[in-house]
């Protein structure tokens, strides 16, 4: 059975409780449509597989892949949590722990010289003790990500400022400082 999650003007996600699957539509603006099509930057579902064996290769985890086109990425459930969920429903000790995992994650991904924009506690999720990193349609590996890497670190910084409100326990984690010692 589907059921539709997102139905946004960019993108509409599908999640078919038979096959265990997720379904994402992009609708990308004409502007990116024509770096696609100039190769400027990759289609959105095949980046999502370039980064997605990028980041096995390396040790992070990642939803596995069913099919891809240009505008659409169908994977398998990862039946894990979102770290964001961890932060607001978790006991000390979960969170303790999801925080650190993120971190770990977060700084291999930047070592890698992978751009991303949103490094949200959304885009990651703990299964079996381990971090899977979703929504890699928008990560970047590319000449110019190298560029972009301090503007991408302050993006980061105040994310992570405004979550502190979830928890009270995170005010006494800086986790932006902890992840720029690292990098």
């Amino acid at each position: 059975m589907e059921k539709i999650l997102v139905n946004q003007k960019r993108t509409k996600v599908i999640y078919d409780s038979k096959e265990k699957t997720y379904t994402k539509i992009l609708y990308p603006s004409l502007i990116k449509k024509i770096k696609f099509i100039l190769k400027i930057r990759k289609y959105p579902g095949a980046n999502f597989k370039y980064i997605a064996d990028i980041l096995k290769k390396n040790g992070i985890k990642v939803p596995e892949i069913v099919y891809f086109s240009n505008y659409k990425v169908i994977t398998k459930e990862i039946d894990g949590k979102k770290i964001m969920d961890i932060l607001i429903e978790g006991n000390k000790n979960e969170i303790s722990i999801a925080i650190k995992k993120y971190i770990e994650t977060v700084v291999r991904i930047i070592k890698l010289g992978i751009y991303f924009g949103d490094f949200s506690y959304d885009n990651f999720l703990i299964m079996n003790g381990e971090v899977y990193a979703i929504d890699l349609e928008d990560y970047r590996k590319d000449f110019f990500s190298k560029f972009k890497k301090r503007k991408m670190i302050l993006k980061l910084k105040n994310k992570l400022n405004e979550l502190k409100k979830l928890n009270e326990y995170l005010n006494k984690i800086d986790v932006y400082e902890e992840i720029k010692k690292k990098i």
